[in-house]
């Protein structure tokens, strides 16, 4: 077999998330990132025997700039052309970002790595149409007496209590495969975007772990939304992080703002 290091990039409004569904993709009853690409892999290698696994399993709706990837196949074929192959066979909201060949020792799903993820929101009671798929939600003005300024002040302390190696078993879904729910997390902290004139008042949270349990950052970005609306103290955030609760702090904020950034292996 012949081995290749890939990142992809897509949006994942129109995909139930990276994994596939289906061993045959074509019976697929949701389109996933995977799925897409393993059809277009179909294509590109005449059916020969391949295989494609990827390092995060993002949410139904979740983005990505860089999902890191291995792909196998029977048959060589030089990375710059299997990667303006593969290309042109997948749809515009999904594209191979770089190709590269590898060791069949690289495995993105077992490698010790750091993950960075963004979510995007507003501090705007309106966002411009052309960002609802990529923003997550409108925070408008805070639900008490305290300023627009001051609640963001307050988000931005909540954010610091987060960093540190903590238990999240109540800012997650725990499921059978979850031996441990203590998560290191690295960086959390709020950034203006400033990316498009399209849009004002657009932020993000960068949120950076060794690993992350699922919806684990939504209901970290949820609890934070919960800050700034002033139904949450910094105290909640705290007693969350320190022993079990039977209730849940927050809902989990909306996935179309979530951005999986980077993977960046140790």
């Amino acid at each position: 077999m012949f081995y290749y290091k890939v990142t992809i990039a897509y949006k994942g409004t129109a995909y139930s998330g990276w994994q596939a569904q289906a061993l045959d993709d074509a019976h697929e009853k949701n389109p996933t990132v995977q799925g897409i690409v393993q059809k277009a892999l179909n294509k590109v290698t005449k059916y020969q025997a391949f295989s494609l696994s990827g390092a995060s399993r993002t949410d139904a709706g979740v983005h990505a700039r860089s999902q890191l990837a291995r792909i196998a196949l029977e048959h060589e074929i030089p990375a710059k052309r299997l990667q303006m192959a593969m290309n042109a066979q997948l749809p515009d909201d999904v594209q191979l970002m770089h190709c590269e060949p590898c060791s069949q020792q690289f495995n993105p799903h077992t490698i010790s790595s750091v993950k960075e993820y963004h979510y995007y929101f507003s501090l705007s009671q309106l966002t411009n149409p052309v960002f609802n798929d990529i923003v997550g939600c409108e925070l408008g003005h805070p639900l008490d007496n305290f300023s627009h300024q001051e609640r963001f002040e307050k988000m931005t302390e909540a954010c610091r209590l987060f960093v540190g190696t903590h238990d999240f078993q109540n800012y997650c879904n725990k499921d059978k495969k979850t031996v441990s729910t203590v998560r290191t997390v690295t960086n959390c902290d709020i950034h203006s975007a400033n990316f498009s004139p399209l849009g004002e008042n657009i932020y993000y949270i960068k949120i950076c772990s060794n690993g992350f349990l699922r919806y684990m950052v939504r209901f970290i970005v949820g609890a934070l939304f919960e800050v700034f609306k002033g139904r949450v103290e910094l105290e909640d955030i705290s007693n969350y992080l320190n022993g079990y609760q039977s209730k849940r702090l927050s809902l989990k904020a909306k996935s179309k703002g979530l951005h999986l950034i980077s993977i960046t292996a140790k």
